[in-house]
């Protein structure tokens, strides 16, 4: 095996350049180089820039990429769904180890936290540009992850109601699917992930929680299109999740009466 090489830049800067220049790969919490293999030998460890943080402004809470799942389950409000996604997910060590930035950045399939930083409508800050990019623009284009580093996640403050469910057959496995809502306002969101391109906004859910639909006729006409997967087939992977959808939605509207 080639010998890796590691640089330890003290400034976004540095580190951005590093990146660009010489195809080096982010390290963070490092569980995801170990889980898809390492195909490049340059890192660049990302420790030493003071992205650990999470800050409580008017409007927002500024999360920076280097902060766990740990950190952000126990620093954000209880019932805010993004605490309550990563407080469930994988096991105590592994939460403690993996970073939101990585997470957003690599972005499998199965991350508990995509569907809770969509639905609460986060926005990306990255290095080298001060403009934020919404979460779902980033993850769509594959242009946003080239040779680039998220500085932090902006993530509203919005008052209402969430939801949030991870299919598992353990608690510490990865789910083969997870579902989150956030009913609150006039922009109500319902995301599903693990569902084939990663992750889906459901409209006619989200037309359930405003009224504009009864949540019969929403479920009635869903269709969700899973890969099959090792636990489970994508037909039961379907029927299962517009379970959880109808149920999610019951207590929803129910909640917002």
């Amino acid at each position: 095996m080639p010998e890796i090489e590691w640089f330890h830049p003290k400034t976004l800067s540095e580190a951005l350049c590093s990146i660009k220049e010489k195809s080096a790969v982010p390290h963070a919490g490092g569980t995801g180089l170990l889980m898809g293999g390492l195909k490049r030998h340059v890192l660049v460890d990302l420790r030493g820039l003071g992205l650990r943080y999470i800050q409580e402004k008017a409007n927002c809470y500024e999360i920076g990429a280097m902060t766990t799942y740990t950190d952000c389950s126990k620093a954000l409000p209880r019932e805010n769904i993004l605490a309550i996604a990563l407080g469930q997910a994988a096991s105590t060590p592994l939460r403690n180890r993996i970073t939101i930035g990585g997470s957003v950045a690599i972005a499998p399939m199965w991350s508990d936290s995509t569907g809770p930083l969509i639905t609460l409508g986060a926005r990306l800050k990255l290095a080298g540009d001060d403009s934020r990019v919404p979460i779902e623009e980033y993850l769509r284009e594959l242009e946003y992850r080239k040779a680039s580093i998220i500085e932090f996640i902006e993530l509203p403050k919005i008052g209402g109601a969430g939801y949030y469910h991870r299919e598992t057959r353990t608690s510490f496995d990865y789910p083969m699917f997870t579902l989150s809502a956030f009913a609150g306002g006039t922009s109500p969101r319902v995301v599903v992930t693990g569902v084939r391109g990663k992750f889906s906004r459901l409209d006619l859910a989200e037309k359930a929680l405003t009224g504009e639909l009864s949540i019969d006729e929403a479920v009635k006409n869903i269709r969700l299109e899973f890969p099959s997967k090792m636990q489970a087939s994508a037909e039961y992977l379907a029927e299962i999740a517009v379970v959880e959808i109808r149920r999610c939605l019951n207590k929803l509207v129910g909640g917002q009466r």
